[in-house]
């Protein structure tokens, strides 16, 4: 985490425990890839918003699903729609 925040290295990589709690300069994080959908939706939010914080608009988050989850993809794309 050190290496990340003195800018070492671009890439971190962490459970869902890092969607809350890691205080992470905005203009460091450009792009976060879940690798899977959390358990609930709020988690989820929590995950993609560390990106976007702030007013930064040159980041993007990326949600990987199972075909299991495509149910959930339309209700997600609500939820951040609707947070803007």
């Amino acid at each position: 985490m050190q290496d990340f925040r003195a800018k070492r290295c671009s890439v971190l990589i962490a459970t869902s425990v890092a969607a809350r709690g890691l205080d992470i300069s905005s203009h460091s994080l450009k792009t976060v890839v879940n690798f899977d959908f959390a358990r609930d939706y709020d988690d989820h939010i929590h995950r993609v918003g560390r990106t976007g914080r702030a007013g930064v608009l040159d980041c993007q988050a990326i949600t990987l699903l199972t075909a299991e989850q495509k149910r959930e993809a339309a209700t997600l794309v609500k939820i951040l729609e609707d947070s803007n």
